[in-house]
C-alpha cells in the first residue's frame, strides 16, 4: 500500500513540474521570438496563447483520476513554481498592467480557470462514456 501512495506523490509532482514547465517554456520561446517580433502587444498575446496550450495540454496528457480540487492545487503549485511568476510576467495580465502583485493575482486566476475548464470537460467526458463509473 505504501507503493500505491508513493506512487501518487510523484505522479503529483510530476504533474506540479509540468504546469511549472509549461509556464516556463512558453515565457522562453516568446522571449526568443522577441527579436523577431517588435510588437510588445503581439509577443504578450503569443505568450498568453502558448501558456493556455500548455495548460491545456498538461491537464489532458497527465489528469487521471485525481479530485478537481486536487488538479487545481496542483495546478496552483505549478503556476508558483515557475520563475516567471515571481515578477508577475507568467500568463496573460501584462497585456493590460505593468508586472507586479496585481498580474501575478490575475494570472493565478487565469491559470486556475483554464486548469479548472480543462478538467471539468475532461471529466464531463469521461461521465459521458458508455458504462463510465462515476
Amino acid at each position: 500500500m505504501t507503493r500505491v501512495r508513493g506512487g501518487a506523490a510523484l505522479r503529483s509532482v510530476g504533474l506540479v513540474v509540468a504546469y511549472a514547465a509549461a509556464g516556463l517554456l512558453a515565457v522562453l520561446v516568446a522571449g526568443l521570438l522577441a527579436a523577431r517580433v517588435p510588437d510588445t502587444g503581439r509577443l504578450l498575446a503569443a505568450r498568453a496563447v502558448l501558456v493556455t496550450v500548455g495548460l491545456v495540454a498538461v491537464t489532458l496528457v497527465t489528469d487521471g483520476r485525481r479530485p478537481l480540487r486536487t488538479l487545481l492545487a496542483l495546478a496552483v503549485a505549478g503556476y508558483a513554481l515557475c520563475p516567471a511568476t515571481w515578477v508577475g510576467r507568467t500568463y496573460l495580465a501584462q497585456l493590460w498592467f505593468a508586472p507586479g502583485a496585481l498580474t501575478v493575482a490575475i494570472d493565478l486566476v487565469a491559470w486556475v480557470a483554464v486548469a479548472a475548464a480543462t478538467g471539468a470537460a475532461l471529466r464531463r467526458r469521461r461521465a459521458a462514456r458508455p458504462g463510465a463509473t462515476q
